[in-house]
């Protein structure tokens, strides 16, 4: 998962093109973001999607239900730097593009399921 964290941080500007000046066919932009709970190095790892930058200051709507950083909320706007970016991912007509950490999940996946996740993946 590290390294599919690396590459998903090393290809941000991929996806901060594509933000700013979606092409036609492009939606759903959303950011994968560790956030900290309990003890130092503690990280829950959400989705935000309606991202919103300014500076070196982001914000987005935490899009799943916490289980381990219950100080935040589904639903709830949230500020991060992107130091705590872990990846991301946005459509492209109708295929996900980005989402690295998904990909190592895939292993552990029954493979029905994997091959529906793989078929959603511009670059499976």
């Amino acid at each position: 998962m590290a390294a599919a964290i690396a590459k998903g941080r090393a290809s941000l500007p991929t996806f901060w093109k594509a933000w700013a000046a979606p092409q036609d066919g492009e939606e759903g932009f959303a950011l994968k973001v560790g956030i900290p709970h309990g003890d130092a190095g503690n990280l829950e790892f959400f989705w935000l999607a309606e991202i919103e930058r300014a500076g070196d200051k982001y914000t987005g709507i935490i899009n799943n239900e916490p289980v381990h950083a219950t100080h935040v909320t589904a639903g709830q706007r949230y500020e991060f730097g992107e130091a705590e970016i872990a990846d991301w991912l946005f459509m492209r007509n109708g295929k996900m593009v980005g989402n690295e950490t998904m990909r190592p999940l895939l292993k552990r996946l029954p493979k029905e399921q994997a091959d529906q996740y793989r078929a959603l993946m511009e670059t499976p």
